[in-house]
């Protein structure tokens, strides 16, 4: 884990989180204009090959998600938070009667003039998040950072 991916759990700690932390070459903006176009995540995303929904508070996103090693599997999200001034995308997907909760957080930061800095995390609760955590954290901690590499790539090569 990076110094600035141990910072970021430093600050979700005690809880059960799986998180990448990357540096962009690439205004805010054009990061943020990335991450709140769901619809268009399919097309760059390895974690999400297929994505259709609103980055909006109260929206629901239909989307795909693949794991290393593992089918594509099928799911809905509800969107918590979505603000751009912010800088924040936090969405909660459900599982199994609510015994699995996953919330995925976003947050996007300027840390210095046409860098942008993106911490890409997921919280697993529920009643059995720890054992969700144990089975599945690793894996999801390397799709985010796939997904963090991919956004990396498509912004920075696009200048």
């Amino acid at each position: 884990m990076t110094d600035r991916n141990s910072q970021a759990a430093a600050a979700l700690q005690g809880r059960h989180v799986a998180l990448d932390v990357v540096e962009i070459a690439a205004p805010r903006d054009r990061v943020e204009g990335a991450l709140f176009d769901f619809s268009a995540w399919g097309a760059w995303n390895p974690l999400y090959p297929e994505a259709r929904g609103t980055m909006a508070p109260g929206e629901t996103l239909h989307f795909a998600v693949q794991l290393e090693g593992m089918k594509p599997n099928r799911g809905t999200a509800r969107v918590l938070e979505a603000d751009r001034a912010a800088g924040l995308i936090r969405y909660e997907i459900a599982g199994m009667g609510g015994l699995v909760r996953a919330t995925r957080i976003i947050r996007i930061e300027s840390p210095a003039p046409g860098t942008t800095r993106v911490t890409n995390a997921e919280v697993m609760g529920g009643l059995i998040g720890r054992l969700l955590y144990r089975a599945m954290g690793e894996k999801v901690r390397r799709g985010l950072a796939a997904m963090n590499a991919a956004l990396k790539q498509k912004l920075e090569a696009a200048g």
